[in-house]
């Protein structure tokens, strides 16, 4: 939605109202993508394994989204959109993220204990690691431009894609 100059913003109507809805979208609609569906195809995560995964999976996902709606903040106030950014404010959002990689760290560790698979830790922790480090310089320099929000989903990307190249090669599962 584009705002007309000279009009007042409209409020927010339907799901918009809402700043719960988007994460919870984005997070069901990802996770179903991104795991969920490469589990189903090759048939080799065990129920214990998906949990974990689905639990670090949302962390991610949820702090992606944090991330994009606190570069967005000034926009959805003007559009009065609800987001948690939007509700938090920028500091807060921030310290939010850094509570989700504090759990994501926890869950982690949590999963290699569990599955006994410590090989993976490395791939799963960079992620955590990577949005650590791009949240502290997001914080610290206030205007970043558009593209370097791309880091932050290559970020998640990629250990996705070290997750599931034993699966795509037919080898035994993680």
């Amino acid at each position: 939605m584009i705002p007309i100059p000279g009009q007042k913003a409209k409020i927010a109507t339907g799901l918009k109202r809402f700043f719960y809805i988007k994460p919870i979208l984005l997070i069901s609609v990802w996770t179903y993508l991104t795991l969920f569906l490469p589990a189903l195809e090759n048939q080799q995560f065990n129920i214990s394994q998906l949990f974990w995964l689905t639990l670090i999976w949302i962390s991610w996902i949820l702090a992606n989204t944090v991330l994009f709606d606190i570069r967005d903040i000034s926009e959805d106030r003007k559009q009065n959109l609800q987001t948690l950014a939007n509700l938090l404010g920028k500091s807060r959002s921030h310290r939010l993220i850094y509570a989700i990689l504090l759990v994501q760290t926890i869950l982690i560790i949590t999963y290699c204990m569990i599955e006994q698979s410590i090989q993976i830790a490395p791939i799963l922790c960079s992620v955590t690691i990577g949005y650590f480090i791009f949240n502290i310089y997001y914080s610290s320099h206030r205007n970043l431009k558009p593209h370097s929000f791309l880091i932050a989903d290559l970020i998640l990307i990629l250990p996705l894609l070290f997750l599931l190249i034993p699966y795509f090669s037919n080898q035994q599962g993680i």
